[in-house]
């Protein structure tokens, strides 16, 4: 590890820096310890895992899982068979082959009854109990079960939840098989209800009011408001987020074979017209864009929303 000056602190075998938290964790002959940002030893290597989070870190050794602070001291005076880092205040912890959650006084306020390890995020986790993906709030409730999903009967026990983080107060959720290509996306709002019924393919996250979402994998995207109506009818191969009016979109019949990219309104209108490899969302006026030559040379630079190069390719 470097000091600003380039100056070596200390030499370790792997080494995670917490700005945030202001240590650092060395790895040593397999071993994980803590240092200080200026390189002084905190607590020597003689963990097997650490992570840090929320200030309390995780640690495991002999088989045990404990949690301490920055000091490296217990934070939980509590030994568990398996711990995560906190997260919206809670963290997984596991006893009698359960997993439950505790808060930072090392309290269960969610019992021990899961069979996976779940991170809460916006007030939700996804876990499985009884073998049955759920997503629950801090509560411990279940809120959404894969049993919600049309296709949860066409997977026999072969599928799993994801969830997506909170945007403009809408989070897509997934029903998805481990093996075979079958996934039914919904959205769910903060209160954990479902708002849009599980019936795509993909589903982006919601900006400025929209959101791309495709049928199947065999269909175009298109995009769809929060009541789940079409705003945009499917017909692009690709589509990226809203931002700042513009959307960037690619229709395969158009453009050439590499520059298929181009800027749509909410209208489903092409502003800027199809001619970039690469185009990122706007930002402050100005979005990075790359073209690609038939020599295989590619030039990258920004554009204005008219379509302007500002920054010579």
């Amino acid at each position: 590890m470097l000091d600003k000056n380039g100056k070596c602190l200390i030499i370790g075998d792997e080494v995670w820096v917490y700005r945030n938290e202001g240590i650092a964790t060395v790895k040593i002959n397999n071993k994980w310890g803590i240092i200080s940002l200026s390189g002084e030893y905190i607590i020597k290597p003689s963990f097997d895992t650490i992570w840090f989070d929320e200030g309390i870190g995780c640690v495991s050794f002999d088989n045990s899982c404990w949690f301490i602070n920055k000091d490296g001291k217990l934070a939980i005076n509590k030994r568990f068979e398996g711990i995560g880092l906190f997260y919206d205040g809670l963290a997984a912890a596991k006893i009698n082959g359960k997993w439950g959650f505790i808060n930072k006084m090392g309290v269960f306020v969610i019992n021990p009854q899961f069979d996976s390890k779940g991170e809460f995020h916006n007030g939700f986790a996804v876990v499985i109990k009884n073998k049955m993906p759920i997503v629950i709030n801090k509560e411990g409730t279940t809120i959404i079960s894969a049993t919600d999903f049309p296709g949860y009967s066409r997977l026999y026990n072969d599928y799993d939840l994801e969830m997506g983080g909170f945007s403009e107060n809408h989070a897509w959720i997934t029903l998805c098989s481990k093996r075979a290509l079958i996934r039914e996306v919904g959205y769910i709002n903060k209160d954990g209800k479902l708002m849009i019924s599980p019936r795509y393919m993909y589903g982006g996250d919601f900006s400025e009011g929209l959101a791309s979402v495709s049928i199947s994998k065999y269909t175009s995207y298109g995009f769809i408001d929060i009541s789940g109506r079409y705003i945009i009818q499917p017909q692009f191969e690709y589509a990226r987020i809203f931002s700042e009016g513009l959307a960037a979109v690619v229709k395969s019949n158009r453009g050439d074979y590499y520059n298929k990219w181009s800027y749509i309104n909410k209208q489903g209108e092409e502003i800027i017209k199809t001619r970039f490899s690469e185009a990122e969302n706007f930002s402050n006026g100005k979005a990075f864009v790359s073209i690609r030559f038939k020599n295989d040379v590619i030039k990258s630079g920004y554009i204005n929303k008219q379509g302007y190069s500002f920054y010579r390719f």
